[in-house]
């Protein structure tokens, strides 16, 4: 009988967080050094930290950590590592450049926020975006991307809110994004996206914002099965 409930209590016991250790810590500062060296870093209007690389890389601007009893306002996961990068927001901070897709890499353990709005990012989004797979909120809206939207966003089924905007993204609405299934909003106004709407992408449970206003999509408009009070659908 003693042991049974020790075994009992045992298995009451929350499972510690995985814990970014020093090898990772290491492998995270390096990232965001490679980060700050590939989007034009010297030229940022807010740096503080980056410049001088110091170790508590957590206080840098625009940094935020990831703490067990501090999760990121808004999250819907656990931290995913704890004193690893949880946030990244780097908007209206003079970034320009292609996507930092080995820079990003090294975070995608542990980045859930990551936004560049009102940057100069250029160049196509890459299917490797896919790697971010912690990532639950997506801003890039106001640059200067281009290309097709990558059908890899389709697997990022953590994702709540994408927004890219306001960039120059072509071609057709990726299927892959019906797979969203925690999606809430998705703003894609103001590209030059083209084709048709899926009907199936209004029916994904929890989209409560869609906007692909400005763009050239053609064809017969689904039936908004969705639209109340509680959406806000632009199309």
């Amino acid at each position: 009988m003693v042991i049974f409930i020790l075994c009992l209590l045992l298995g009451l016991v929350p499972h510690a967080a995985a814990v970014c250790d020093s090898s990772c810590l290491a492998a995270q500062k390096v990232s965001l050094q490679q980060l700050y060296s590939d989007l034009n870093g010297p030229q940022w209007s807010k740096q503080q930290g980056w410049a001088q690389a110091t170790a508590a890389y957590c206080s840098w601007d625009g940094v935020r950590c990831c703490s067990s009893d501090n999760v990121m306002q808004g999250s819907t996961l656990a931290c995913p590592l704890e004193g690893a990068v949880a946030g990244l927001d780097l908007a209206a901070n003079n970034l320009a450049g292609a996507w930092p897709t080995a820079a990003l890499a090294g975070l995608a353990a542990s980045l859930v926020h990551l936004n560049l709005r009102s940057n100069q990012l250029s160049g196509p989004l890459p299917n490797s975006i896919q790697d971010l797979t912690e990532l639950q909120r997506l801003y890039i809206d106001n640059n200067k991307l281009s290309g097709q939207l990558p059908s890899s966003l389709g697997t990022m089924t953590n994702l709540t809110q994408l927004s890219a905007a306001s960039n120059s993204f072509s071609g057709p609405l990726p299927a892959s994004l019906s797979n969203l299934a925690q999606l809430q909003w998705l703003l894609l106004d103001s590209n030059k996206l083209t084709g048709g709407l899926d009907g199936t992408l209004l029916q994904l449970p929890q989209l409560q914002v869609l906007n692909l206003q400005d763009n050239q999509l053609s064809g017969p408009l689904p039936a908004l099965t969705g639209s109340g009070e509680e959406h806000v659908w632009s199309v």
